[in-house]
């Protein structure tokens, strides 16, 4: 009975922990320059709802300059853009210039395959690319928040941003239960069956 318990437990526990792991809330950027730009910086990516944000920052090039997301990696990139974003404007050179965005688009559908953030020079010179960016998954370091021209570490990098569940942390909550409820139910047929066995007395005759 006790063994029964204890696979009953590492399973549930098993089942949670996946579902979580498979969703994940966080991704982040970090930006080389192209073509001598001298553009650099970082982005972070939150889950909000069913959406994503995306909040850039990025130093070197006065200007405001188009910002959008592709498909693909920065050593292959797809030129078509697929979902833009606000453009990074930056007036001064001695400040940070900064974007955000939701977009209406789950945040583990652009880590399941390759995306990019790619900023360009301007709107008129659409096809020439100031800095460039990989999306990959987790939170930005010490090190890499510093790339966003504050020392002062980033709000809200630790929990995410609440909002409407998204439909993978609903199938995680789901899954969950449904374990919990199946562990219950077998821990309820076990103890009806220890209850249900006759006891047999041995009787002797003279």
């Amino acid at each position: 009975m006790a063994g029964a318990v204890a696979i009953i437990l590492v399973i549930s526990t098993s089942v949670t922990s996946s579902a979580q792991e498979s969703t994940p809330t966080n991704a982040k950027v970090t930006f080389s320059p192209l073509n001598d730009s001298g553009v650099d910086g970082s982005a972070r990516l939150i889950t909000k709802g069913d959406g994503t944000i995306v909040e850039i920052w990025a130093d070197g090039a006065i200007g405001d300059h188009p910002t959008h997301i592709h498909q693909g990696s920065c050593d292959d990139l797809d030129p078509n853009p697929e979902f833009p974003l606000t453009n990074v404007q930056l007036r001064t050179a001695g400040l940070t210039g900064t974007s955000e965005t939701t977009i209406d688009v789950p945040l583990v559908e652009l880590l399941d395959e390759p995306h990019l953030i790619l900023i360009h020079k301007s709107a008129d010179d659409i096809g020439s690319y100031y800095a460039c960016g990989d999306i990959v998954a987790g939170k930005l370091s010490a090190a890499e928040q510093r790339l966003n021209g504050s020392n002062d570490p980033l709000p809200g990098t630790g929990a995410g941003i609440a909002g409407n569940p998204s439909p993978m942390a609903l199938g995680g909550v789901l899954v969950a239960a449904f374990a919990s409820l199946a562990a219950a139910i077998l821990l309820f047929l076990l103890d009806r069956r220890s209850f249900s066995r006759p006891s047999w007395r041995r009787y002797t005759t003279r």
